[in-house]
């Protein structure tokens, strides 16, 4: 087999020759690899390309992602692993490009303006309104696949001579390999089955979902649209007021454990509400009562819904005495709920009911409820029965009124309780405004979702020994899948998911097979729901943008504050976590000592005045009360002695009686009954206060 070589310019380079194994892979989700590996050194590098012809004689183009060589022994072992080249066109950057109302191709075209792939088959129908912004033109590819449900192949056109590749196509189809073929392939799995590898998942399964189309324009308090989406259309009003679809059987199978719930099914009493003539569906005892016993107005009584009621009371020639419905058919086993609107004329009256089925039992098959008592007004009465398991038909019967009763709007529902939940889901359409589509679109989606992905691998001899046939089997390929381990047996469309050739020994290829049908992008659905998601909401995110766009360089600002500050913020919090205990202690002296410190700070404010006298009065006469202390620090010693002088003297005269008298100089003091001094000038002698001069004796 030959594996041709080009550098990334298409000029040619050797052929890869020694090979011992070629495993080219292939999957509908978009995979394309191949592994090589060869005995031998090889200039082949990465970026170079290979080119070779897989088992159904289709050219094929790789890229070398990843060369390795290896030397064992005496030898040197190339390893290859390539990816189909068609990922070069992910290195092609598209800033802003728009399609109005484009068709596919037209969508494709633009995608690959610039590169060297052209538009081959596209089978895309329709128009949208696609944008390519800020992607790789790989990207665009996909999205234009995603948008028109379409699947992404390459396809190769070589020269006469084979030398090079002059053409490079990228083709969109509704789907790969072959759906048209009157007998598709089938694969039947069972529990005998060896070799072959089963992979099942249904936590994707949802057995009921919610269908939801385009958004309502939101509009201001003026009317006048925002340019958002509110609440979503939905098929309720033509859907029984369900605003969802179920497949019931699947909600047995994969459904959810819960709480015990009851659901009630249609309303099988014919004529409940006594408005078709003669009370069509009841008999009624007295047989004539239908005349007198269905009125329009009673006194102040009117019908509960409608026009006529029916009146029950022990006077038969006004009232019905008894009333019976015609035989009503039910399922055996099954739980009933009746439902009855009453009024009552009078109070302490009541009104009987009973079920008759067509079986006989023993005692009696008659099922005896609950009897209804009167009221004032017209009032729901609720009563639940199970019938017979060969119960097939009942009626209901109500019989001995004690006082005048009023019968309007009788119902009987079949009560489905479970504890078995459905697995929740959405589908929803962004672009869809018609109700009938979008429902129609929904129970399509829930028939795909509601059974599980499920996929069997094996190599193509397992499988023909297994009953499918594999000759020319191609990727996309159409399979009917039959799995009898599921009870009942899981009976699925399938495809050929992916196939991993090995293009040596065609007989060692594995194939895997499912229902796991994807396009290019696997997620392409969800991701295109969570995109009418972000149009539901564009009108609030533009002002939220708006918003951002008019502050940001307000909070630029800040956030380089934070930066220039963070150094210092980060000191003070760590000293604020440091402090943090002595400073609550301070908190708590304060708490304390808060009305010591009141009456102080009131105590300061009363004697401000004169402790700011007293401090001028000490600021004035600091300079001779600092004279004063000098002087007594000075004469201390001298007045000292002076003291003990005096204390002895004053010893002396508490001991003398005549006086005494000092002399110091020419001066004498004598101390005796009076005080006097003498000098050479006269005597002074102390009284009253003060030294009077005497006057000289003769």
């Amino acid at each position: 087999m030959r594996f041709a070589c080009f550098d990334r310019w298409d000029e040619p380079k050797p052929d890869l020759t020694g090979i011992t194994a070629a495993t080219w892979t292939t999957g509908v989700d978009g995979t394309r690899t191949l592994e090589v590996t060869a005995i031998g050194e090889s200039a082949i590098g990465k970026g170079d390309r290979l080119v070779f012809k897989d088992p159904r004689g289709i050219v094929q183009e790789t890229i070398v992602v990843s060369p390795e060589h290896r030397r064992e022994e005496s030898r040197v072992i190339t390893s290859l692993v390539c990816k189909g080249s068609i990922a070069e066109l992910d290195d092609t950057f598209i800033e802003d490009k728009r399609n109005r109302s484009a068709t596919a191709v037209q969508c494709l075209s633009k995608a690959l303006e610039g590169t060297r792939w052209t538009v081959g088959t596209v089978e895309g129908d329709g128009t949208a309104d696609l944008s390519f912004y800020h992607i790789s033109a790989l990207e665009a590819v996909e999205d234009i696949a995603d948008t028109f449900g379409l699947e992404i192949t390459a396809s190769y056109l070589m020269d006469s001579a084979h030398t090079r590749i002059i053409d490079r196509a990228i083709n969109l189809v509704k789907a790969q390999g072959d759906q048209a073929s009157g007998i598709p392939r089938r694969f039947e799995y069972g529990h005998d089955l060896r070799g072959i590898t089963r992979t099942v998942d249904a936590t994707g399964v949802k057995t009921r979902l919610y269908g939801y189309g385009k958004g309502l324009p939101t509009t201001d308090d003026d009317g006048n649209e925002t340019g958002g989406y509110g609440r979503r259309i939905d098929f309720s009003d033509i859907n029984n007021g369900k605003p969802y679809v179920e497949d019931l059987n699947a909600t047995a199978l994969w459904g959810l454990p819960g709480p015990a719930i009851s659901s009630m099914g249609k309303n099988l009493v014919v004529g409940g509400g006594f408005e078709k003539q003669y009370g069509d569906g009841w008999l009624f005892s007295p047989t004539g009562a239908f005349l007198d016993a269905l009125v329009k107005k009673d006194g102040t009584v009117n019908p509960h819904e409608g026009k006529i009621m029916l009146r029950m009371g022990t006077d038969t020639n006004t009232c019905a005495k008894e009333a019976w419905s015609d035989y009503i058919d039910v399922k055996g086993g099954r739980e009933y709920q009746l439902g009855v609107w009453t009024c009552g004329a009078a109070a302490n009256r009541s009104l009987d009911i009973n079920i008759t089925q067509n079986v006989t039992m023993y005692p009696t098959s008659t099922i005896t409820l609950d009897n209804i008592p009167s009221l004032p007004n017209w009032a729901w009465s609720v009563r639940r029965f199970t019938v017979n398991k060969n119960t097939s038909a009942i009626r209901i019967r109500f019989l001995n009124p004690t006082g005048i009763f009023y019968v309007d709007d009788v119902t009987l529902t079949e009560v489905t309780t479970t504890s078995i939940h459905p697995a929740e889901g959405i589908y929803e359409n962004g672009d869809c405004e018609d109700k009938a589509q979008l429902l129609a679109e929904t129970k399509a989606e829930l028939k795909r979702r509601s059974t599980p992905t499920v996929s069997y691998e094996a190599d193509v001899l397992t499988f023909a020994r297994a009953g499918m046939n594999t000759s020319g089997v191609a990727l996309g390929d159409r399979v009917l899948l039959v799995d009898t381990t599921f009870t009942p047996d899981l009976r699925l469309t399938g495809r050929v998911l992916q196939l991993e050739e090995d293009l040596l020994d065609p007989a060692l290829s594995v194939i895997t097979i499912g229902n796991i049908i994807e396009r290019f992008t696997a997620s392409s659905r969800s991701a295109e729901q969570r995109l009418d998601r972000v149009v539901a909401n564009a009108a609030a995110w533009n002002t939220s943008s708006q918003q951002i766009t008019q502050n940001a360089s307000k909070w630029d600002q800040v956030a380089q504050t934070v930066v220039d500050n963070s150094n210092r913020w980060n000191t003070a919090a760590d000293t604020l976590d440091t402090k943090a205990s002595d400073w609550n202690d301070a908190v708590s002296t304060l708490d304390s000592k808060q009305p010591s410190w009141d009456d102080a700070a009131e105590t300061v404010n009363a004697k401000k005045d004169e402790w700011t006298t007293t401090a001028e009065t000490l600021a004035s006469k600091q300079d001779d009360w600092d004279t004063a202390a000098q002087t007594v620090t000075g004469k201390a010693a001298t007045w000292n002695a002076a003291a003990v002088t005096a204390a002895n003297h004053a010893q002396v005269i508490r001991q003398s009686t005549g006086g005494v008298t000092f002399h110091y100089g020419d001066l004498a003091i004598t101390l005796d009954d009076t005080i006097s001094l003498t000098d050479a000038s006269g005597t002074w002698t102390f009284t009253d206060g003060a030294f009077v001069k005497q006057a000289p004796t003769e």
